[in-house]
């Protein structure tokens, strides 16, 4: 489903009128959108919901686009608005539905080797494998190993996007890498 088609029916519905916010939208969808559904798919692990919860996130950006600061990089302020949606849809979500490894899938994850088919089913399984493993760490925890090294922000930048202190970015990546590890080792290390 393209998401643009029915963001451009609400920017149309919307007051405002200016062409150039118009483009630096559809700039920044085609930039970011696929990131985001992705990354809104490794936090709620509900792909049907992070479709839903990323087509919000960019009716924001585009409502709130005018009012952008520059303070930080816009792609920080576009996943902060991302996080903030999945943190409010699990706060009232007592119960969510794991995604499974075949809809995970279809998450761009890293682009894949066309050219060599035995190192992309190396690579498929290992990132089958990956998913698994993060899909059993605790959120707080699953979050900033996301952030950091799938998505590789920097600690300030993972800081804002959570609103947490950069010390404690630290050390939940630092026990996010540590339950990873040990995870790791009791499926795959036998």
């Amino acid at each position: 489903m393209n998401y643009l088609s029915s963001l451009k029916i609400v920017m149309k519905n919307s007051k405002e009128k200016d062409i150039n916010n118009y483009v630096d939208f559809e700039n920044i969808y085609n930039s970011y959108s696929n990131e985001i559904l992705g990354f809104l798919t490794k936090i709620i692990m509900n792909y049907s919901v992070a479709q839903e919860l990323t087509q919000e996130t960019f009716i924001q950006v585009y409502k709130y686009l005018p009012y952008f600061r520059g303070e930080s990089d816009i792609k920080v302020w576009i996943y902060k608005i991302a996080y903030n949606k999945a943190k409010k849809y699990l706060k009232f979500k007592s119960k969510f539905k794991k995604i499974s490894l075949e809809q995970l899938k279809t998450v761009n994850w890293e682009p894949r080797s066309k050219s060599n088919p035995e190192k992309t089913a190396i690579d498929t399984d290992l990132n089958n494998k990956i998913i698994s493993i993060i899909s059993k760490i605790k959120p707080k925890y699953r979050n900033i190993l996301i952030l950091r090294l799938i998505h590789q922000f920097s600690y300030p930048e993972i800081s804002k996007i959570l609103n947490i202190p950069i010390g404690t970015v630290k050390s939940r990546l630092s026990r996010a890498i540590k339950k990873f590890t040990d995870l790791w080792r009791k499926y795959y290390e036998k």
